[in-house]
């Protein structure tokens, strides 16, 4: 039996996964910031006379690169 339980994690084996899992969700979270907040995805404000829209299917479609 151990001295003390400090002792006996200490000289575990295998915390390699949970440290691999902990690396991977800190990345996922950073490039997610990245992503999202970037310099290149600035917020494009439109003056209130230009942005009147009658519903909310105008507002998207006005608002979609797309055209469907």
């Amino acid at each position: 039996m151990p001295k003390n339980l400090a002792e006996d994690r200490l000289n575990r084996r295998g915390g390699a996964p949970l440290k691999v899992a902990i690396a991977v969700a800190v990345l996922g979270v950073l490039g997610m910031l990245i992503v999202d907040h970037g310099p290149w995805n600035k917020p494009k404000a439109q003056p209130a006379f230009m942005a009147s829209y009658n519903s909310t299917g105008e507002a998207a479609r006005a608002a979609s690169p797309v055209e469907l």
